[in-house]
């Protein structure tokens, strides 16, 4: 639990960047992409769960699929359905990022593939 408020951080690329590529490319060249892939489907999983109120039931049981995963009761065909599912309901949103609901979707999906996807 965090107990005193942080400062923002300014991200290191050049905000807002030209496209996501853009961004990769400067973690890549940085070294930030040499992280454990399961500490950050943790982080995203933990993350996820603080914010409920944001996220449509397509998105909760998707979460409950990669927390499941994450500990080993899930297996890689339900991640596979969870984000079919997700991307189904992103797709039916067509995409709008800026809609809650649908960020946090896309957000729950970053969780939902195996690490030697």
């Amino acid at each position: 639990m965090i107990t005193e408020q942080a400062e923002p951080v300014s991200p290191p690329y050049r905000a807002p960047a030209e496209d996501l590529f853009e961004v990769l490319d400067f973690l890549y060249e940085s070294g930030s992409l040499n992280v454990d892939f399961e500490r950050l489907r943790r982080f995203i999983i933990d993350a996820s769960y603080l914010l409920p109120e944001s996220l449509p039931p397509v998105a909760r049981h998707a979460l409950g699929v990669a927390d499941a995963f994450s500990i080993g009761v899930a297996n890689v065909r339900q991640l596979r359905e969870a984000r079919s599912d997700c991307s189904t309901y992103i797709e039916a949103s067509r995409g709008d990022g800026g809609d809650p609901s649908v960020a946090g979707v896309q957000a729950v999906s970053c969780a939902l593939y195996p690490s030697d996807f």
